[in-house]
This record gives C-alpha cells, structure tokens and sequence, in this order.
C-alpha cells in the first residue's frame, strides 16, 4: 500500500514539475488504472464507491493560478460559479482513474472563504469544492482565463459525456462542524434512504490537495449531487422527467410556500438568486413553473374544512413521503432544513403524476452539531409551530406544515384557522416520529454504521467543538416522546 501511495504521489509532483501541468487529454488514461478491484460483487462502480468499506482517496492537483483563481472569484457575484482547472485522481479500492483538466469551483453559500490559498499556492485553510468532470474550458463567458480549443467535435462531446462511477459531478465536503465522528450528516442521509425516500449516497474519503507549492491531506465527505442524474438511478424514466427545484434560503426570501414566495421562483443566473431554482428541464424554450405555482397558490388559500382540503392535497403533492421526510428531520434534528429555516431542500415534481415530493439536502448540523450556531433541536417537540430564524423562534409560516402537522390554539395567531390540520396526516407523522425515534437515535447502532467506514473515526463519546455527542443528543430528543409512547 505505501508503495502504491508513492507512485500517485510521484505522479503528481511529475505534472507540477510541468511548465503547463494542466493536460488537454478529455478522457480516463488507462494507463493509470491498476489491478482490478478487491471487491468483485459490485455491478457497477457507483455502488463499489458509495459501499461503507470501500477505500477511496482523491488527488486534486491544481496550478498556483487556477487555485488562487478559484479562490478570489469566489467572493464574485458573477464568476462564483465559473470552473477552474484541475487534474484529478480517484483511487477506489487501490485503482486508479484519473480525469485530466476536470472543472473545480468552491460550494456553499455561508462556508466560502476566497483566503483559504494565497497567490503562491499555500494553502491556509479548507472550503467546499464541487467537481464537474464535463467542463470544456472554451467558453469565454465562463472563463476569462483558460481557454481552450478542441481539435474536432467528437472529443468535445467525449468531454462533455465523460464520467466517474456514472456521476458528471461530485460535491467534497470539508468537516467545518467539527463532528468528531465525521459521520452524522452521512448517517442522516443512511436514514432517509432506508425509509425510501430519494437521498444522496455520501462516502467518507481522504483528499490530498495538491498546489505546485503545497499539499495538505484530510478527511471530506464526497457528496452525490442531486441533479438529472440522481433522478435516473432512482425513478423509472418516465417518473425522472419532471421539474427539480433546490429550495433554499436566498437574498430574494426563503422557500417558505407562503404566498409571496411565489415571485422567487426561477432559474439561478449572476446577481440573481430565486428561493426555488430550476435545476432541470431550465432550457428558456421548456421552462413551466405551474406546477410549483399551483403547489404555493393551492395550499394558502384559506379554508376552515380540512376534509375537503384533504382530497385537494391528495393530488398535489406524495404525502406519505413527505410525512417521512418532516418525521425524520424532526428526529434528526436540523435547525437550517425545510421545517426550521425553510432552506435546505429540493422539491421535485414526479413527471408521471406531477405530485410533488420532497429531498434532502445539506444536514450537515444534525444530531447535536452546535459549532458556530448554537441552536438546539434536541429538545424541540413534535408539534412545534415556529421556526428559526437566526437566532429567534418566530411563527411558522409555511401553510403546508399546518396543513400536515401542527396547530395551536393560542389565540395570537390565527394560522389554525385559516390553515386547519388534517388530523388523520398529523396521527401518521407523529407515528412516523416514533418509529423513527426508537429507529435511528440508538448510539449502539449509530457507533456500528459508522465502524463500517474505511476512514472511521471511533471517537464518539466527544461531540467535538460545542457539539453534543450522538448518545447525548439522542437521550434528550427520545425523552420528548415520552407522552406520546
């Protein structure tokens, strides 16, 4: 194994030794593929990469400039999103793809940092990157400083189509909540997709990040993005075809469903930033939003029946999945979700009956994580009827958890009114609650999913930072089910 560490590492330092180490090749080089795998019961590379066991490193080499790049177009409100150049190397299982001049930027809204390198290539501290393994590099609308010709259309549409373990893109994630075990988010999303609702598969890896001046080695989470991709493997095709929305928190409001959140609805451009963002079918000749309108137009409008606003909701949106997926995140306890900042969420409409459903996304502060924004969700009850936001609870104002889960009777607010709770969906979330509570707030069992991880980390007793420890968190937030057992 050191031996074979060595040889990609030689490797590295032979390209930054380079005069231009950035190489036009647009596809895997063979060359660099070892002996097959140690684990030969997988069908495809997707679920080799994404099995808890599996070892995977990823090299990222850049250039001084392509990194520093990176790094300042960051803070850009225009360039944030532009791709920079960088030679990659997976290693799964000690064999070796490597993808030449593949597209890196920086990810996340709050986590950005455009000091994490300096001019010469040192590196000073960690961020987000998000991978595409498609990018052309011959758009001068995308880039202003690496351009690149291609000698015909074929190996242009080779790039475009190439791909790793049948992803075009891949999201790392640094450990910036200081979760000592590095595995809370991954397990958050083991528990959605258990209870079948659509998740992004998440493995924990060691990247080495390489400049033509440093190198730093740590631990990230590599992420599946949820995008077109992750739809196909997940639905049949003619269920993939619909509209996908990331909903977060923006500068236009969040993605409330409340009624004026209807004029945030859009596909994201430079200095302009929707609540809900188009993710696919976003080509200006096929772009519908209806369906969403109707969602957000449909379940403000007042009524005092919830018997016959049940038949309504019935045909707009999954609700059993979306029961699930409020339940968990109840359990799982994340202060920047749908329920608790309305941020945080995809919300996909299913082609073959246009209902909606909803997607994880980002739980990154779960189970107790308090690091930089102490906001506690071990002790919130089932029924709570507000939301955070920042560090005040204020009155929930999406119409579709009232409809769904809570009501209250004080008299200073008159959502219950207008809003009234199916009483039928409010008994099943709240079964979901329990079963899921008993389910998946057992350290015992959380210590063993997290054992299975090639780069676990076994500390478990200490949360890290502020953070509480999973047994911690998990003794609170069970005891609020006690009058409901």
């Amino acid at each position: 194994m050191k031996s074979f560490k060595l040889s990609v590492l030689l490797f590295i330092l032979l390209l930054s030794a380079c005069q231009s180490p950035i190489s036009s090749s647009n596809t895997v080089d063979s060359s660099f593929q070892t002996s097959t795998s140690s684990i030969d019961e997988f069908e495809n590379l997707y679920d080799e990469l994404y099995y808890p066991t599996s070892q995977v490193e990823i090299y990222l080499n850049f250039t001084n400039e392509s990194i520093y790049k990176l790094a300042k177009y960051s803070s850009d409100e225009v360039k944030k999103e532009m791709y920079h150049p960088c030679d990659i190397v997976f290693v799964l299982n000690q064999k070796k793809y490597e993808y030449l001049e593949a597209g890196v930027r920086m990810k996340g809204n709050t986590s950005r940092n455009e000091n994490f390198v300096d001019s010469s290539g040192h590196i000073l501290g960690l961020v987000h990157f998000k991978i595409s393994l498609k990018e052309t590099f011959d758009d001068v609308e995308d880039n202003d400083y690496y351009i690149r010709s291609w000698e015909n259309d074929d190996a242009r549409k080779q790039r475009k189509d190439r791909q790793f373990a049948n992803q075009q893109k891949l999201d790392l994630k640094w450990n910036k909540s200081e979760d000592k075990t590095f595995t809370k988010q991954i397990y958050a999303y083991h528990a959605f997709e258990s209870e079948g609702l659509m998740a992004s598969k998440v493995q924990l890896v060691q990247v080495h990040l390489q400049t033509q001046s440093d190198s730093k080695t740590y631990l990230c989470q590599l992420q599946e993005t949820i995008d077109k991709d992750f739809l196909t493997k997940r639905l049949a095709k003619e269920s993939s075809k619909g509209n996908l929305y990331k909903s977060t928190y923006t500068d236009m409001g969040p993605a409330s469903l409340s009624q004026e959140s209807v004029s945030s609805i859009g596909v994201e451009g430079p200095n302009y930033h929707p609540s809900y963002d188009l993710k696919t079918n976003d080509k200006e000749d096929e772009i519908d939003h209806s369906l969403l309108t109707n969602l957000i137009n449909v379940v403000n409008q007042n009524t005092s029946n919830s018997d016959s606003f049940k038949l309504i909701i019935d045909e707009l949106i999954d609700v059993d999945s979306i029961l699930k997926y409020q339940a968990l995140c109840w359990v799982i306890g994340n202060p920047d979700d749908s329920r608790n900042n309305s941020n945080n969420y995809y919300i996909y409409f299913n082609s073959s009956n246009d209902k909606a459903c909803f997607i994880p996304y980002d739980f990154d502060r779960c189970f107790g994580i308090l690091k930089d924004w102490e906001v506690h969700m071990e002790d919130i009850p089932l029924y709570t009827t507000k939301q955070n936001l920042g560090y005040e609870r204020v009155w929930q104002p999406n119409p579709l958890l009232w409809r769904l889960i809570i009501n209250t009777d004080d008299s200073s607010v008159d959502y219950s009114i207008k809003w009234p709770v199916i009483k039928s969906y409010q008994d099943l979330y709240v079964k979901y609650c329990l079963e899921y509570g008993q389910k998946y707030l057992d350290a015992a069992k959380f210590e063993q999913f997290s054992n299975q991880f090639y780069f676990a980390n076994k500390d478990y007793e200490d949360g890290g930072a502020n953070n509480l420890s999973f047994k911690n968190y998990a003794t609170i937030k069970l005891s609020t089910l006690d009058p409901y057992l």
